[in-house]
């Protein structure tokens, strides 16, 4: 009997709510979920950088990825 094949795409869905709490976005998990509050200051810097790229792209600050890797010194995207 051969193993079944793994599949190229998995969708999985994770019930949750964003609500806002004194000004900032909250993730609310469903009632019985374990939670963990630990701030991930990675992703957050992560986060904050690609909401600023986007902003430089879509006011035409620069014209092209690559041409905003170059300025933000990051290798260049081929």
């Amino acid at each position: 009997m051969k193993p079944a094949a793994t599949p190229d795409t998995i969708t999985l869905h994770v019930p949750f709510r964003i609500i806002r709490q004194g000004g900032r976005k909250e993730v609310q998990l469903p009632d019985g979920a374990p939670v963990q509050r630990r701030t991930d200051s990675t992703l957050i810097k992560a986060l904050a950088r690609a909401f600023r790229w986007k902003r430089m792209l879509e006011s035409g600050e620069f014209t092209t990825i690559n041409e905003l890797a170059e300025h933000e010194g990051i290798g260049r995207l081929t």
